[in-house]
């Protein structure tokens, strides 16, 4: 399972909660992380989870948040964003869609890779 389709979830669940408040549901998000320990841990496999940013500032509250529970359940843990080095470039297809182009897919599968080569 991948951080996008936990994102999703707990996005889902927050979508039903007051619309301005900026937090995740910590409980459900902690119910998924526990999950998933359990499953490394029984299996005896290494689970990582990517934040596949462009810069540090996006979703910075959310990726916050999120980290941080990663680093409670012992998770490996890559944030792309530092790789990125022009802060005023556009990574987006197309300024509507901001989707990630080919570039900014490189830069994202080149950061991995240097975290798991290690």
């Amino acid at each position: 399972m991948s951080f996008f389709v936990i994102y999703s979830k707990v996005r889902a669940i927050q979508a039903q909660k007051n619309k301005k408040e900026l937090e995740y549901d910590l409980e459900s998000l902690d119910s998924i992380m526990r999950e998933f320990r359990e499953i490394s841990d029984e299996n005896n496999i290494n689970i990582t989870f990517v934040a596949l940013r462009r810069t540090n500032t996006e979703d910075h509250l959310q990726f916050e948040i999120f980290k941080n529970v990663t680093e409670k359940y012992s998770f490996n843990f890559i944030d792309t964003a530092p790789e990125f080095k022009e802060d005023k470039k556009n990574y987006w297809i197309y300024r509507f869609d901001h989707h990630p182009n080919a570039e900014a897919n490189k830069i994202f599968a080149e950061a991995i890779y240097k975290q798991i080569e290690l």
